[in-house]
């Protein structure tokens, strides 16, 4: 290039350019752009950046979400369920006062001169078996029976002596047209008074039963001043383990009887376990014996195991 045509500073073909990049615009000079003077290096001139474009969908506003409307409505079921349910629970309160009321009201009004009446009635039957009751020891079975089916008790007969039940024995001779000669029973006591189900318990025994426990208890409290009970058997208990040195011993929880055999000798009999003199040992077995004398000095007169 001669530099003739570099200083004359015309805008011409004299200029060359790059020729464009196919993938972009060709660069055109600005009417600002002045060539370059002699002994510069020409300048190309800047293309003008691009903005950026943004790709993808615009957003939707928030509330054109459809969950945004599902939680809404939720949440006003959920407030929807709470003022219904404080209006109930205010309605249930007033209405269970209002029942209470009522009720009260019933209550205090159904109270008639009739179930007075039934009320003084039953405390007036209950006041009456009791003293039937507190009397009845010592009388005939018959009488009590009658005085207690009177006021629409059930009685159960039971023997005084054995415990066992009675009562169709008591109640065969109460009907038996020669009841106070056949069989006089008699009240000894009573148990297990049910006022409100209107049931008693009668002990019972016959006169001859009654007599023999009598003088038996006599004869038996007499024999215990002179020989004191407990030193009866502790005699006995000493008697088993010289007899049986190999091993006695009385069950003193299984005591079977202990009764006077007469006025002055006491009938004994109990559980007892024992070893032999080969040293086989029985156990459960019965020890009876009689013991006479007196407390201070009692005997065994009779002993044997089986």
């Amino acid at each position: 290039m001669s530099s003739d045509k570099i200083g004359t500073g015309s805008a011409d073909s004299s200029v060359n350019y790059p020729p464009p990049r196919v993938d972009e615009a060709p660069v055109i000079p600005s009417q600002d752009y002045l060539p370059p003077q002699p002994g510069e290096v020409p300048v190309m001139p800047q293309q003008a950046s691009k903005a950026p474009v943004k790709s993808g969908k615009p957003k939707k506003p928030f509330y054109k979400n459809w969950w945004i409307w599902v939680i809404a409505a939720w949440l006003l079921v959920c407030v929807v369920a709470i003022v219904i349910g404080s209006l109930t629970e205010g309605n249930s309160d007033s209405t269970d006062n209002n029942k209470a009321a009522v009720t009260h009201e019933s209550t205090t009004t159904t109270v008639t001169p009739k179930k007075i009446a039934e009320s003084d009635a039953t405390e007036s039957d209950a006041t009456k078996v009791k003293s039937i009751l507190a009397a009845s020891s010592g009388q005939p079975a018959a009488t009590v029976y009658k005085q207690l089916i009177g006021l629409g008790y059930n009685i159960t007969f039971t023997h005084a002596v054995s415990k066992q039940d009675f009562t169709e024995t008591v109640i065969d001779a109460i009907n038996h047209p020669n009841a106070q000669t056949s069989n006089p029973w008699i009240v000894t006591d009573y148990s297990d008074l049910d006022v409100e189900n209107k049931e008693v318990t009668l002990f019972v025994d016959t006169p001859e039963n009654m007599d023999k426990s009598k003088a038996a208890e006599a004869t038996k409290d007499a024999l215990n001043k002179k020989l004191d009970l407990d030193e009866a058997w502790i005699a006995v208990d000493v008697y088993g383990q010289d007899k049986y040195p190999r091993g006695f011993k009385l069950s003193w929880n299984e005591i079977l009887s202990e009764a006077p055999k007469n006025a002055s000798t006491w009938s004994l009999k109990a559980r007892c376990n024992v070893t032999d003199e080969f040293g086989a040992t029985r156990k459960g077995v019965t020890c009876e014996a009689e013991v006479t004398g007196t407390t201070a000095d009692p005997q065994v007169i009779s002993f044997r195991v089986y």
